[in-house]
C-alpha cells in the first residue's frame, strides 16, 4: 500500500474514534463543523432525553477559572447596617449604664459613705478574726516618746509636734483627694522611719521630705489610681527634685525592711458601722455617728498613749463617743449588744481607757495645742457638707456658744 492510503485509513479512524466517544455524550458531531456547535441555554436546569437510545443531552459549560467558581459558591455576605432607630436605643442604653456607673464611683469614693449590701457576708466571721490576729503587725513602738523628749535632737524636737504633722498629711489628702486608709498608712510609715533614725543615732535632712515620701508610698500602696509625683512636688513648690524623692524612698523601704502592710483602725470602724447603718432606718444619723467616729480617730492619734492601743479599740472607743455625744440617747443604749458581739469589747472595757480620749478632745476645743483650732485642717476638713459638719455640732457640745 502507497503511503496516501495508509494517511486516509488513519484520518478516517481518528474521526470515527472521535465520534463514538461524543456519542458516548449524546452527540453527534462528525459531519458538523466546531464553528457551527449550538450549545444548548444556561437554563436549562434538568438533563433532556434524546431521541436515541434514551441518550441524556447535558449542556455544555464554558470553562470558568478556579477562582471564580470558589466566588460564586461561597459569595461575600453583605453586612446589613442598622437602622437610625436602634443606633438611638443602643445609645440610650449605653448612656444609663454610664450613668449607674458614674453614681456608684461617685458614691465609693465618698469615703463616709456605708453600704448597706454586705456582699462577703458570708465569709465576715473569718476576715475579722483574721484582723484581730493580725493588727497588732508592723506598728511603731510609742513607748520610745518619753526618751525621746529627754535625749531629743533638733529633728526629733520637731517631730514631738506630731499635731503639725498630722495637719500636714490631712491638707495633702484634701488638695489630692486620697483616701482614709492612704492617711493613716502615711503616719504610721512617718513613726516607724523617724523611730528607726533615733534608735541608730542617724540625723536627717528634712522632716517635711520625709513625710512626703511616706505620702508617695502610701498612695501607690492604697490608692487604686495614685496621682502622679509632680501633683506631690507642687505641693511644696518644687522645692524637691525627683531624684530626692526616690533616692529617699529608698532609705524608707529599706529600713522597714519592705514591710508595709497594716491593718488600720479606720478599717475596723467601716466594719463596726457597716450592720448598724443597714438595719436602721435613720440613715442620716448613723452617717453622723460614723463621721464623728472618724474626727474623733483622726484627732487622738495625736496621743501616743491612745495610739499604744490595739486599732480595734481605738475605733470601738471613738464610736462609743460619737454615739454619746451625737445621737443623745441614755447610757444604756449607746453600747448595744449587737456592738458589743460585734467588736468584742464591752462598755466597761472601753470605759477603761476612754479618759484619754476624752483628755485631748478637750484639749483640742481648748486651744491648748493651738491659738486657733478652728483654722486647722482637721477642724476644716470635718466641717464641710461631705462629713455632715460633725466638727461643727461637736464644737457646741465641748463649747457653750
Amino acid at each position: 500500500m502507497s503511503q496516501k492510503k495508509i494517511k486516509e485509513r488513519k484520518h478516517k479512524n481518528k474521526s470515527i474514534d472521535e465520534n463514538i466517544n461524543n456519542r458516548e455524550f449524546g452527540l453527534d458531531i462528525s459531519n458538523i463543523n466546531k464553528k457551527e456547535i449550538k450549545y444548548p441555554k444556561k437554563e436549562v436546569k434538568y438533563p433532556k432525553k434524546g431521541k436515541l437510545n434514551n441518550i441524556c443531552i447535558y449542556p455544555k459549560e464554558k470553562s470558568i477559572s478556579y477562582d471564580k467558581k470558589i466566588k460564586k459558591r461561597n459569595p461575600k455576605k453583605k453586612l446589613n447596617k442598622p437602622s437610625k432607630s436602634k443606633i438611638d436605643l443602643i445609645i440610650k442604653t449605653v448612656n444609663k449604664i454610664n450613668d449607674i456607673d458614674s453614681d456608684n464611683q461617685k458614691n465609693r469614693d465618698n469615703n463616709n459613705e456605708i453600704y448597706n449590701l454586705n456582699p462577703i457576708g458570708e465569709y465576715e466571721r473569718e476576715i475579722m478574726n483574721y484582723l484581730y490576729q493580725e493588727e497588732t503587725i508592723n506598728r511603731a513602738n510609742y513607748s520610745i516618746f518619753p526618751n525621746m523628749e529627754k535625749n531629743c535632737n533638733i529633728i526629733f524636737l520637731s517631730y514631738l509636734k506630731r499635731f503639725s504633722f498630722i495637719n500636714l498629711f490631712i491638707s495633702f489628702q484634701r488638695e489630692l483627694l486620697l483616701r482614709q486608709e492612704t492617711l493613716y498608712l502615711s503616719i504610721n510609715l512617718f513613726d516607724r522611719y523617724i523611730q528607726n533614725i533615733f534608735l541608730e543615732n542617724k540625723i536627717s535632712e528634712d522632716l517635711n521630705k520625709i513625710a512626703l515620701t511616706c505620702l508617695f508610698i502610701a498612695s501607690k500602696y492604697e490608692e487604686i489610681y495614685p496621682p502622679y509625683l509632680k501633683e506631690f512636688l507642687d505641693i511644696f513648690k518644687n522645692k524637691y527634685n525627683k531624684e530626692d524623692i526616690f533616692s529617699k524612698e529608698n532609705d524608707i523601704l529599706s529600713s522597714l525592711d519592705f514591710q508595709i502592710l497594716i491593718i488600720s483602725p479606720i478599717l475596723f470602724l467601716k466594719k463596726f458601722c457597716l450592720e448598724e447603718k443597714s438595719e436602721n432606718e435613720e440613715k442620716e444619723i448613723m452617717n453622723l455617728c460614723f463621721n464623728g467616729a472618724q474626727f474623733f480617730l483622726e484627732l487622738c492619734i495625736i496621743e501616743p498613749k491612745f495610739c499604744e492601743l490595739k486599732p480595734s479599740l481605738q475605733a470601738s472607743i471613738c464610736l462609743y463617743l460619737s454615739r454619746k455625744f451625737l445621737l443623745n440617747c441614755s447610757n444604756g443604749k449607746v453600747w448595744t449588744y449587737k456592738l458589743f458581739f460585734k467588736t468584742n469589747y464591752s462598755e466597761i472595757d472601753i470605759k477603761k481607757y476612754i479618759k484619754i480620749a476624752l483628755k485631748t478632745i478637750k484639749n483640742f476645743f481648748g486651744n491648748i495645742y493651738t491659738k486657733n483650732f478652728m483654722a486647722m485642717p482637721l477642724y476644716i476638713k470635718y466641717d464641710s457638707p461631705d462629713y455632715s459638719r460633725v466638727s461643727f455640732e461637736l464644737k457646741k457640745k465641748f463649747i457653750n456658744e
